[in-house]
């Protein structure tokens, strides 16, 4: 095993937060609803506890930030259908709905996140998720 070093660059620090985060997100996948803890997180991506910290104040954090790719893949997907054209409701629900279901841990992290986020996330990152 090789010795860990402190992420210096921000290319280093961007990689070192996607590493957290796919941990998690691979914890979520094998666990569905319950949230996995730092130090579960922090095993998965080979860093220590207190690094996870580094990158996000809280546990729910971590979560929000998943669930913000989420959103932003969903988004992302939604904009292609348009592309100019007018499209009917049905078309975009069953677009939407399949989008969804595509990756349905998101699903799981929108409503864990609203449940959670109240009490246990900070008032910025409480804001940047509405």
């Amino acid at each position: 095993m090789s010795p860990r070093t402190r992420a210096v660059s921000d290319t280093e620090k961007q990689e070192r937060r996607a590493a957290i985060l796919a941990a998690a997100q691979s914890l979520v996948q094998a666990n569905g609803a319950a949230l996995a803890s730092v130090a579960e997180v922090a095993r998965h991506a080979g860093v220590a506890k207190g690094t996870v910290y580094l990158y996000f104040r809280t546990r729910e954090e971590i979560f929000l930030a998943l669930h913000g790719g989420w959103m932003g893949r969903m988004f992302d997907r939604f904009d292609g259908l348009f592309d100019g054209r007018r499209l009917d409701g049905g078309v975009i629900g069953r677009e939407m709905a399949e989008a969804m279901c595509a990756e349905s841990q998101g699903l799981m992290l929108a409503s864990t996140c609203h449940g959670v986020m109240e009490t246990h996330v900070e008032l910025e990152p409480a804001r940047d998720f509405k």
